[in-house]
This record gives structure tokens, C-alpha cells and sequence, in this order.
């Protein structure tokens, strides 16, 4: 029995569609256009011309936005990759540069420190003297602490300076500010104290000394690890430039693909998952019936002028669905001349077991 198609498009009014695109950015390329969305409805006025591409037509629409779609896909994947390959790069480059900002911030401060040193010579020398000659008389190191802070209380001058003692590392740190001597005596002074490391087996001069050689070394320390870092930039840069060709092969494999037997004819995929295939003219159409199709396939026609003859591929047998034919006729419909001049007429189905070959 035959079934009946009634393409509610043939009647329908035409409207107008619009893509909706945005851009993507595949470094080191320059930003383009990829479609977004489509919609029958007017979008909001963009801020880009660009960014909206109008038709007159929503069927055109739709058709230019599935037309481009695999490729715009490859675009935005080609985009991500990219944007994750160089955000390795920069975190590199940054984590580099954090590296080299934190050697050169310890070459400032043992500068620093050892110029504060070389300010307060005397009150050093005095505090190295003070809590050397504490440790001598082999004074417990919690009371050697406890007496310090009782001094501090009481105001005693050098007392006052001393932060913290770390007697395990032989080591104390000292309040010192960058004032004169007549400044620290007679209390005008008003610059802010810093803290300074010292060795408590060492002069202030050695002090000095000693802050100026780890300055030194950090310095040379900088340059080495700034020659590093520039190869290690340089390592990523190359890698991701061939991470980014090997990807781009990738995409390019991946459209170098086998053709079906299908394609070079007018074909689509049903809602349901059937083949459905027309010939674009009637050598198409006799190659199909005498190659491709057999007797378990449907015969979808339309007794107008122009109309498709279309084929439903049905290899597994069983009955084609009425969804899948109202499909087949609408593609043996939109091909005729009641498609363009919107007359509403009924497309027809029958087993291919049913048709003959005419002479």
C-alpha cells in the first residue's frame, strides 16, 4: 500500500534566518569567523557587522550553516589546540620570569642588608658583643632569651635592636634602620627598622662581607638561569610549533576520507537512521534502481512534474517508517515545480519489489 506525504513546507510562507558567528583565534593566525548558531528570529544588533550574516531565505540558512559546519568545527578545534599549546608556552615564560625576579629581589636584599650593616657598624659590633659574651658564660639558651627581653623592657640600648636569636644556626637578626649615629642618639631619627641577618662568629665587617659574596653569587646565579631560561622559551616555542603542525596533519588526514557510494548522488541520513538517495538526473536515478537498491527498499515518487524519484535503503527488511517516508517525500517534493509554487500535493511510497524497470 502506498503512503501519503504532505509537506507542510510547500504551503509555508518564506522566512528569513540569520547565522550567528563568532570569533576564534588559532595562534600564531590572526582571528577569523566561525558560524555559531542559526535562527529564524531577528538577533540583536551586534557590535560587529560580522558577526550576523542575514538570508532572505531560513531554508538557505540553514543549508549554508550545515554546509560549513564540519569545517568551522575543524576551525574552533584548531583554535582550542592552539590557545592550550601556547598557554604551556606562557605559563613557561612566566614561571621563568618569576624565577629570575625572585634572584634578582635576593641580590636587592642582601644589598640592601649588608649597606644597613655597614650604616650601624658600631651598634652590630656592640650587639655581637653583648650576646657573644652572654653565650660564653654557657647561659641556657631559654634564659639567655629570657634575660635579652628583660633588658629590652628596661630599655637597654642594644637590647632593643635584637629581633630574634636562632643560637642552633649560630645566627641572630637585628633591628637596624638607615640613620646616622648622631640620628640613633639622640632619637630624631624616623626611618623605618629592618630586619638583618648576622652571624654571631663573625664581625660586622665580615657580615658585610659575607652578604656581598652571596650577592655575588646570586648575580651569577641570574645570568645563568636568564641564559636557561631563554632555550627553555625558545624548547616550548619549537615544541608547540610542532605540536601545532602535527595537529594540523591530523585534521588534514581526517578530511582525506573514504567516499560512499552514496554521496555522488542527492542523499541524506532519515531522523531514524535510514539512507535515503535521489539521482540528480534519470541516468542517476536507472543507476541506483539497477545497482544499489533492492527488493526490502521503499520507492518514494510524486506524480508532479520534476519531482525526485527517491529510495529509502531498507537492507534489514521490516517495514520503513512513516516518519522516514515523510521525509523522502519531502526531498522527491522540494525538487518540483509545486515546491516553487507552493501546491500542496501528496508524495507516494511502494516496496521496490513493487516497481518494474519501464522500456
Amino acid at each position: 500500500a502506498a503512503g501519503k506525504v504532505v509537506p507542510p513546507e510547500a504551503s509555508a510562507p518564506v522566512v528569513p534566518g540569520w547565522i550567528i558567528r563568532k570569533k576564534v583565534h588559532a595562534p600564531p593566525l590572526e582571528e577569523t569567523w566561525a558560524n555559531e548558531d542559526f535562527t529564524p528570529l531577528p538577533p540583536p544588533t551586534p557590535d560587529e557587522p560580522d558577526a550576523q550574516v542575514s538570508f532572505a531565505s531560513f531554508h538557505r540558512c540553514v543549508d549554508e550553516f550545515f554546509t560549513q559546519l564540519e569545517e568551522h568545527k575543524a576551525v574552533e578545534q584548531k583554535a582550542q589546540h592552539a590557545q592550550s599549546v601556547m598557554a604551556r608556552v606562557e605559563r613557561i615564560r612566566i614561571d621563568q620570569g618569576r624565577r629570575l625576579e625572585q634572584l634578582e629581589a635576593e641580590q636587592t636584599t642582601s644589598e640592601r642588608k649588608a649597606y644597613l650593616i655597614e650604616r650601624n657598624v658600631e651598634l652590630v659590633d656592640r650587639a655581637l658583643a653583648m650576646l657573644n659574651t652572654m653565650i660564653a658564660s654557657q647561659v641556657d639558651w631559654g634564659e639567655l632569651w629570657r634575660e635579652v627581653r628583660r633588658q629590652q623592657r628596661l630599655g637597654h640600648p642594644i637590647a632593643e635592636h635584637i629581633h630574634s636569636l636562632d643560637l642552633e644556626q649560630n645566627e641572630f637578626k637585628l633591628l637596624l634602620a638607615d640613620a646616622d649615629e648622631e640620628q640613633l642618639e639622640d632619637g630624631t631619627e624616623d626611618s623605618p627598622m629592618e630586619v638583618v641577618d648576622l652571624d654571631l662568629n663573625l664581625s660586622s665587617h665580615a657580615n658585610v662581607a659575607r652578604l656581598h659574596a652571596k650577592r655575588k653569587e646570586t648575580r651569577d646565579k641570574t645570568s645563568r638561569t636568564a641564559s636557561h631560561a631563554e632555550a627553555a622559551i625558545k624548547s616550548a616555542e619549537r615544541k608547540a610549533q610542532q605540536d601545532l603542525q602535527k595537529f594540523e596533519l591530523k585534521q588534514t588526514i581526517r578530511r582525506v576520507r573514504h567516499t560512499w557510494w552514496f554521496e555522488k548522488y542527492i542523499w541524506f541520513i532519515s531522523s531514524e537512521n535510514y539512507i535515503v538517495v535521489a539521482g540528480h538526473d534519470a541516468l542517476q536515478t536507472e543507476q541506483l534502481f539497477l545497482k544499489h537498491v533492492g527488493p526490502k527498499d521503499a520507492f518514494v515518487q510524486a506524480d508532479v512534474a520534476g519531482a525526485r524519484t527517491c529510495f529509502v535503503r531498507n537492507p534489514d527488511g521490516g517495514e520503513v517508517p512513516p516518519a522516514t517516508l515523510r521525509e523522502a517525500g519531502t526531498l522527491a517534493l522540494c525538487h518540483s515545480s509545486a515546491w516553487d509554487k507552493q501546491i500542496v500535493i501528496s508524495a507516494w511510497s511502494v516496496p521496490v519489489s513493487q516497481v518494474t524497470r519501464g522500456k
